[in-house]
């Protein structure tokens, strides 16, 4: 839960952002843009860092560093400290979930899939309370600042959680055998990159600029925040009904079934996005969510060990977050260039069309058994 209010946020405080800082759309879009590109790059030397310093303190390190960086964007008096801070949000979130897939796949071997919907539906939990409450806040006190800061006490408690907690995955003392390669050459981890670099794009698009877009369009904030809350509850829905559907090592007519929705959900936006404007942000989120649950739990499918699973999460993460920061820039750019996001809208509902295509390609590697 305290891997997502950091990100979250920021989305009902972007206006204000905008208008105190003296800041472009495009400008702005960085700070939606920065978590998920630093989410990418750190995924590669995550393993690495979990291989020399254990996976325990890494985690622990992780989560410090994300609340401190909350903490101190909330005192933050001009648009570098921003984004700086953001940076620093960004880079406990990269190597915390990088690192999380493998501690999945080692406390709980026969059950990733259920794990792995439930590790996905708090990541939204925490997302959908602090997209509403956040808006709610600065309502009531008119100080958007103390709004994004309050939520390092939620990295607080989940550090104090993480410092108890025994992952018994070997510290570097008792662990010297090779760790295993990239998987670079690995037509399988390109295609699962490409389907999470999809979802990654659409996904932080929508989360950081819903709200401005709903403000635009003519909603109240409260009710261009709770646009937000709402896209990030249903995405929660998402992975837990994916994550329920989706027993067998072959996920691909769920994989179809998710993209399809998501397309449906984001054409319908671009369409006209006041008609219904929450039951249309909720086909989007149930579709991304149900995508975004699905992608990380077909790289534990396609794996046979912790350490090879941290190590196709930090290939498919990081380059699924690297691009995926394109998503923000895409909608203040346009923003910036068309006077509206209306194009920005078009080109998300294309860019979801290929995912299901790609969602074919993605049956599981079939291992041969162990001597």
């Amino acid at each position: 839960m305290s891997l997502r209010p950091g990100i979250a946020s920021l989305g009902p405080s972007l206006p204000y952002i905008i208008n105190d800082f003296n800041l472009s759309h495009t400008e702005a879009s960085f700070v939606g843009a920065i978590p998920p590109l630093l989410m990418g790059l750190l995924a590669f030397p995550s393993p690495w860092l979990a291989h020399r310093f254990g996976v325990d303190r890494t985690l622990l390190f992780a989560v410090v560093l994300c609340g401190l960086s909350v903490a101190a964007r909330g005192w933050a008096s001009n648009g570098l400290e921003i984004f700086l801070t953001t940076a620093g949000v960004g880079t406990g979130i990269a190597v915390a979930q990088a690192l999380l897939g493998g501690v999945i796949k080692t406390a709980f071997p026969n059950n990733t899939s259920l794990v792995m919907s439930v590790y996905a539906a708090t990541l939204s939990l925490g997302a959908a309370v602090s997209a509403l409450t956040t808006q709610q806040f600065i309502t009531q006190t008119g100080h958007w600042p103390l709004a994004i800061g309050v939520w390092s006490l939620v990295s607080l408690a989940a550090a104090l959680a993480w410092a108890f907690t025994n992952t018994s995955v070997p510290e570097p003392a008792v662990c010297h055998r090779p760790s295993p390669p990239m998987p670079i050459a690995s037509l399988r981890a390109w295609q699962i990159a490409l389907y999470f670099t999809i979802t990654g794009i659409l996904f932080y698009a929508l989360l950081a600029w819903l709200a401005p877009l709903y403000r635009e369009l003519g909603l109240p904030a409260s009710q261009a925040a709770s646009t937000v809350a709402v896209f990030s509850a249903t995405f929660m829905v998402g992975n837990q009904l994916m994550g329920w559907f989706s027993r067998s090592r072959d996920r691909r007519i769920w994989l179809f079934l998710s993209s399809l929705c998501a397309s449906i959900g984001l054409i319908a936006l671009a369409i006209a996005p006041m008609h219904s404007p929450f039951a249309v942000v909720t086909v989007c989120g149930v579709g991304l969510g149900g995508s975004f649950t699905l992608g990380m739990t077909i790289v534990l499918d396609n794996t046979r060990s912790a350490e090879e699973a941290n190590k196709w999460n930090a290939f498919v993460m990081g380059i699924g977050y690297s691009f995926a920061a394109l998503g923000p820039v895409i909608f203040g750019y346009s923003h910036d260039v068309f006077g509206s996001y209306q194009n920005a809208l078009w080109c998300c509902a294309a860019i979801s069309i290929i995912a299901i295509p790609v969602a074919f390609a993605l049956a599981p590697l079939r291992f041969e058994p162990s001597a």
